[in-house]
């Protein structure tokens, strides 16, 4: 079984709304159908007024998005924001970069998790 985990708990600035890597993971090959994504950050807003906040979980250099939250933080204030998602068949993630990226006006970001889980099948019935 694949897990593979990535942690950045410096703060890593975010300006203008720009799509920001915060942590990366290059999935290694295994026998596996499916990954399993869990990303977490958390979100400082520098601002004195609210702003939105995202998170995404990409991979194929940003071309393909497996989850992706926004919320609305406080003047000053901040929030932790999570995102889950998943990759299926092996001929789309063997390899890849998958990424935790994350953007706001004004802020910053801390504690930021990502890990990638090798799984047998997800979904279904």
């Amino acid at each position: 079984m694949l897990i593979q985990a990535q942690f950045n708990d410096d703060a890593v600035g975010l300006n203008n709304f720009n799509d920001t890597a915060i942590v990366r993971v290059g999935v290694e090959n295994n026998e596996n159908q499916a990954i399993l994504l869990m990303g977490k950050v958390l979100i400082f807003n520098n601002d004195g007024d609210p702003q939105n906040a995202s998170a995404r979980l990409t991979f194929d250099d940003t071309r393909q998005e497996a989850d992706n939250t926004t919320v609305r933080i406080p003047g000053g204030g901040s929030q932790v924001v999570s995102v889950i998602g998943w990759i299926r068949g092996r001929e789309n993630f063997a390899g890849r970069i998958v990424d935790l990226r994350a953007s706001t006006f004004n802020g910053f970001t801390q504690k930021a998790r990502l890990v990638v889980i090798g799984v047998d099948g997800i979904g279904g019935g």
